[in-house]
C-alpha cells in the first residue's frame, strides 16, 4: 500500500500544480495572496531516495497539508456562483484530489452541468458533462453515504438517477450496489424515503 501512495507522489503534485494556476485564472473571490505550495515533486524524490524517515514523514506532512489547503480553496470555488466553468473545473479538481471533505457538496450540486459540453466536440475538454457527479465517482467510497442519502430524500429524478450512477460505478458490481440499498431500505422507517430507495432497487436492473 505505502509502495503505491509512493509512486503516485509525483503525479499527485503535478496536478496540484495544475490545479494552483487554474485557481489564479479563474477565481476573483480568492484572497489575493495566492497560497504556495511547498512540496515540489523534487522533494518528494528526494525524500524517497535518501531513506531516511523523518525527512519523508515531513514531505508527507506538508504534502497533505497542501492537498487538505487546496481542496479547501477548490470548494469554496465550487460553492460560489462565478461561473459555470469555474464551478465545474473545481469539481473535476475535487475530484482528481480525492478530496473527501467535499462529498456532502458535490452530492447537492450532483445534477450540476457543465455548460461546455457541446464544445467537447470540438476541442478535447476534461471535464464531464456531470463533473460533480463524475468527482463523487473517482472519490469512491466515501461518497456512498451522500449517494445513498440523495436517492432517499431527493424528489429530483434526476438526483437520484446520477446518485445511482453513482453508486453503480464506484462499486462496479450491481450485487454489492442491491445490498447496500436493501441495508438500507430496513434501516429507514420514513415511508416516502423507503418508497424512493425501493424505486431505486428496481431502476438497478436496468443500468449499463
Amino acid at each position: 500500500m505505502k509502495s503505491n501512495y509512493l509512486k503516485t507522489l509525483p503525479k499527485r503534485k503535478s496536478c496540484c500544480l495544475a490545479i494552483f494556476a487554474m485557481l489564479f485564472l479563474f477565481s476573483s473571490k480568492i484572497p489575493a495572496e495566492e497560497p504556495k505550495t511547498e512540496v515540489m515533486s523534487g522533494d518528494i524524490i528526494s525524500a524517497c531516495r535518501t531513506g531516511n524517515i523523518d525527512a519523508f514523514e515531513s514531505v508527507v506532512h506538508d504534502y497533505h497539508a497542501d492537498n487538505n489547503q487546496l481542496g479547501a480553496q477548490l470548494l469554496m470555488l465550487l460553492k460560489s456562483t462565478q461561473s459555470n466553468f469555474s464551478q465545474s473545473a473545481s469539481a473535476y479538481f475535487l475530484g482528481e484530489i480525492h478530496y473527501t471533505n467535499s462529498v456532502d457538496a458535490l452530492a447537492a450540486q450532483i445534477a450540476f452541468r457543465f455548460h461546455g459540453v457541446i464544445m467537447k466536440h470540438l476541442v478535447e475538454i476534461n471535464i464531464p458533462e456531470y463533473p460533480a457527479m463524475d468527482a463523487l465517482v473517482k472519490i469512491g467510497t466515501p461518497s456512498i453515504p451522500v449517494a445513498i442519502q440523495n436517492l432517499a430524500e431527493s424528489d429530483d429524478a434526476q438526483v437520484r438517477d446520477l446518485s445511482l450512477q453513482v453508486l453503480n460505478r464506484i462499486e462496479n458490481d450491481k450485487d454489492i450496489v442491491r445490498l447496500r440499498l436493501q441495508k438500507a431500505l430496513q434501516a429507514e422507517a420514513d415511508p416516502q424515503k423507503h418508497m424512493r430507495l425501493q424505486t431505486a432497487l428496481k431502476s438497478l436492473s436496468d443500468l449499463e
